[in-house]
């Protein structure tokens, strides 16, 4: 990246100005829309219909205009959901909206105040999942084992030994079955290696054996670095070869189960304000929404390793970690 003169600057500036009012007038236009519509203001304007109003007079498309009708329309019997969308425009409510009920709507509110697009949708997602798979435990409907061995080979795509894309071909519950069918595109020579390996055994057990030797490789690498790091840091910033390691363990993938977001923010589940020490063992690779539920104390069983890792509804009371998230979040904001 390079530097911009002085001139080039304020050029930017305003443009970064202009950008920002206009997306505040297309939010404002948003919420002017029921009531255009109510009042009929386009047929009185010659208009043949809302979509043509709202296109010739604001740009706005027809896509556009259709969802934040439907959006005001789930919002009529949710007033908290409705005044965050007024304050924040409607589409930092959008993830929410679907899920929140009459019930629920402070709860939503609330979350989507203070959270955001990005990380909202990624909390609703995990909070479906989470839910939904404890009712259906309650009901018995089926029964989870052996998932993360599953969830591992989708974090080795590139690692060495020639995994390489995977999707899933039939996935029936809320969680891992303890069998799972998978499809991987392999080179011929790879196949056939993987065959003379496997023998007269089965996949599973194979693949099995495959991760046991790169999880003792990548824990072996651990074990060394542990060897050189001193008990305080000097700085905040994770030493390279840490960094290296704890990337290389979920192949650059966000270590919260089932997300295959690039990782892009190594978290301290000790929190660095409180320990001063980069222990490996200690922080894990995420993706910027699912570091964003960690430091809002969304994530449960931190202390765990990630395979256990649950969103939560809220923050754990009177956990030192989230008061030391709770004063960094109002310093940043």
């Amino acid at each position: 990246m390079k530097k911009l003169s002085k001139n080039e600057a304020e050029v930017h500036e305003k443009f970064l100005f202009c950008g920002e009012k206009a997306k505040k007038w297309i939010h404002e236009c948003e919420l002017l829309l029921p009531r255009v519509e109510e009042l009929r203001i386009w047929e009185k304007l010659g208009f043949s219909s809302l979509y043509e109003y709202a296109a010739k007079i604001v740009r706005m498309s027809q896509m556009k205009v259709d969802r934040s009708l439907w959006m005001f329309d789930k919002l009529k019997d949710k007033p908290e959901l409705a005044k965050v969308a007024k304050e924040k425009g409607l589409n930092s409510v959008r993830p929410a909206v679907s899920i929140a009920t009459v019930e629920t709507d402070k709860f939503w509110a609330e979350k989507a105040r203070t959270m955001g697009v990005n990380s909202l949708e990624v909390y609703v997602r995990e909070y479906k999942k989470k839910f939904e798979l404890e009712e259906e435990k309650s009901l018995n409907l089926f029964e989870v084992t052996d998932g993360e061995n599953v969830e591992e080979l989708f974090h080795m795509e590139k690692l060495e030994g020639g995994v390489g894309d995977m999707s899933t071909l039939k996935s029936n519950s809320a969680d891992f079955y303890k069998k799972m069918a998978v499809f991987m595109d392999l080179d011929e020579e790879v196949v056939e290696e993987l065959q003379k390996l496997k023998g007269q055994g089965d996949w599973n057990s194979l693949m099995k054996q495959l991760l046991s030797i790169w999880r003792a490789r990548v824990e072996k690498k651990r074990q060394e670095i542990k060897k050189t790091i001193p008990e305080k840091a000097k700085s905040r910033y994770v030493p390279a070869k840490i960094r290296q390691n704890i990337f290389a363990a979920t192949n650059g993938t966000c270590c919260f189960p089932r997300c295959t977001r690039k990782s892009e923010v190594l978290h301290h589940t000790d929190r660095f304000a409180l320990s001063k020490k980069h222990d490996p063992e200690k922080i894990m690779p995420l993706c910027k929404a699912h570091h964003d539920l960690a430091h809002m104390g969304l994530i449960q069983n931190e202390d765990m390793p990630s395979k256990h890792w649950r969103v939560s509804k809220e923050p754990e009371k009177f956990n030192i970690k989230n008061v030391i998230d709770e004063r960094v979040q109002e310093f940043k904001y």
